[in-house]
């Protein structure tokens, strides 16, 4: 009886800790690889997801008011670049 117990307490730690280590995690499954200017000076931040993790694709995760999008790897390029401009622009404008 104690056996049957243990086993039942086991596999209910077992599926607690499954579904709590996948919770909250979505992988991309695809990206878009254009991805406007417009939209791009709006990412308030990005993440990069790794095909060699629990996910079966490169991708950049871009944050959009409160939104995900999933872009190529090649998108990044020009985030960095809109980004540098956009700070080179506010620290002219601090400057005035």
């Amino acid at each position: 009886m104690e056996l049957k117990a243990t086993c039942a307490l086991l596999l209910l730690i077992m599926c607690v800790t499954i579904f709590t280590s996948t919770e909250g995690f979505a992988c991309c499954l695809d990206v878009s690889n254009k991805i406007p200017p417009k939209l791009l000076r709006k990412v308030s931040r990005y993440e990069k997801q790794k095909k060699s993790g629990t996910c079966d694709i490169d991708a950049v995760v871009l944050y959009i008011d409160h939104r995900r999008i999933c872009a190529h790897h090649r998108v990044l390029k020009a985030l960095k670049k809109i980004k540098r401009e956009q700070r080179r622009t506010q620290k002219v404008n601090a400057e005035k």
